[in-house]
């Protein structure tokens, strides 16, 4: 089993002149990070997520993906003051509650993810144990 982890936490520090973070930000009537989310979703490689989000957020975006009724396992927590604290966190989750096979982690601030580049991730960390994507 494969687990995108979606981070959306982060404060928008370079966002300074909303109150709202950008992962928030409603772009043609969707927030943008409902659009890495909805990528993952519809890729078959991923079989559950965990969305990393301010803890001031898990409330309104638990709301939000429950009235979605979305067919995969979507799994909200609150993430940390840094990336790499909640990534840590993300994979801390995965570990106790998920139990994936596999970890595909996604910073939601980078919306516009390819579903191709998804599954060639995902392919290739079955073969290699671990890979990054850079472009």
């Amino acid at each position: 089993m494969t687990t995108a982890i979606l981070l959306a936490a982060g404060q928008s520090l370079r966002f300074q002149e909303n109150v709202t973070p950008k992962q928030f930000f409603r772009v043609k009537g969707k927030k943008l990070y409902q659009f890495s989310l909805e990528a993952f979703l519809a890729n078959r490689y991923i079989q559950s997520m965990i969305l990393v989000v301010p803890e001031t957020w898990v409330a309104t975006v638990t709301d939000e993906i429950k009235r979605k009724k979305y067919a995969k396992p979507i799994d909200i927590i609150s993430g940390g003051k840094t990336r790499q604290e909640s990534s840590y966190l993300g994979l801390q989750y995965a570990y106790f509650h998920v139990k994936p096979d596999y970890v595909v982690i996604h910073d939601v601030a980078r919306p516009l993810v390819m579903s191709s580049l998804i599954d060639k991730v995902c392919i290739e960390v079955k073969k290699a144990g671990a890979v990054t994507l850079g472009r």
